[in-house]
């Protein structure tokens, strides 16, 4: 399981999600992208990165809210963890570039709400995800293991609250299923698609 895991390509199945996300590996890393790293790794709990660790610019296919459609560019780093009785695969996203798409008054409001019309420092970040992977061994089969941290903060001004179609409560609930629902979307059939390699490795 060790030796599968250690296959760097084979991270770049997990971060493609169902199939639609574009991985493309950032090759010299800035200081800056790496400090991001670990500002966000701190934050969500997951290890630091090293010199030797890899990072990638994923594209993905965008969440779907009520009226608008969020895509994103995320800078992610990848770690992987062999310290344990299993082997444990982390990302974690440094930064991202969102681009919402939608109706315009949807649009500048979130624009206001998450500063994605704007170049955005690491104070300005407003998502913040991690995921990792495991695998475990039980009764003899290999289980592969996926739990995935998304945090989104949003500040609402007093303005908006006047002006949005629903109430704060209905939108933060319709935003929490819109992300639970992408984030099925995208993990379940990674897990799949790495769960395929594994078979086709063994073979």
């Amino acid at each position: 399981i060790n030796d599968f895991f250690s296959q760097k390509e084979k991270s770049r199945v997990l971060l493609e999600g169902s199939g639609g996300n574009l991985v493309a590996p950032i090759e010299n890393p800035t200081s800056v992208i790496r400090q991001r790293w670990e500002k966000e790794a701190k934050f969500m709990g997951s290890a630091p990165p090293s010199s030797d660790d890899n990072m990638y610019m994923v594209t993905t296919t965008g969440v779907k809210f009520p009226g608008i459609k969020m895509n994103s560019i995320a800078t992610i780093g990848t770690k992987l963890i062999l310290s344990g009785d299993y082997p444990e695969y982390q990302a974690t996203m440094a930064m991202d570039e969102t681009k919402p798409e939608g109706l315009r008054p949807l649009v500048w409001i979130v624009n206001k709400l998450t500063g994605a019309s704007k170049e955005k420092s690491a104070e300005d970040q407003t998502t913040h995800a991690f995921t990792r992977v495991s695998a475990e061994v039980s009764n003899g089969e290999v289980i592969f293991k996926a739990e995935s941290n998304l945090v989104v903060d949003l500040k609402f001004p007093s303005f908006l609250l006047k002006i949005l179609p629903v109430s704060k409560e209905k939108a933060e609930e319709q935003g929490s299923e819109a992300l639970l629902k992408a984030l099925e979307k995208d993990v379940v059939p990674a897990i799949n698609n790495f769960r395929e390699e594994y078979i086709k490795y063994l073979s």
